[in-house]
């Protein structure tokens, strides 16, 4: 999916373009720092790339231990190991 296709199915998307440097690495901190200096909302929500949630209310699952006092709210996704079979 291109980064247009996502501004149409995303219209609250914005996608923060990181430009590779010789001299810069930009690894996962740099971007995630990037994206909350573009933020303009305070609750900001992360999860990583490997990670598939189990519902679609995810989001409004987090979002529903958010509280006036709280300052961050954590979850978690447990490994689930693959079972491998060698053919040798």
């Amino acid at each position: 999916m291109g980064t247009s296709e996502f501004d149409e199915q995303y219209a609250h998307l914005k996608i923060v373009d990181i430009k590779e440097h010789i001299r810069l690495k930009h690894g996962k901190k740099f971007a995630v720092s990037m994206g909350i200096k573009a933020s303009k909302y305070e609750t900001l929500v992360f999860t990583d790339a490997d990670c598939a949630p189990q519902s679609d209310q995810w989001l409004k699952e987090i979002a529903s231990a958010f509280r006036p006092e709280t300052e961050i709210v954590l979850g978690y996704s447990p490994i689930l190991r693959k079972e491998v079979y060698s053919t040798s």
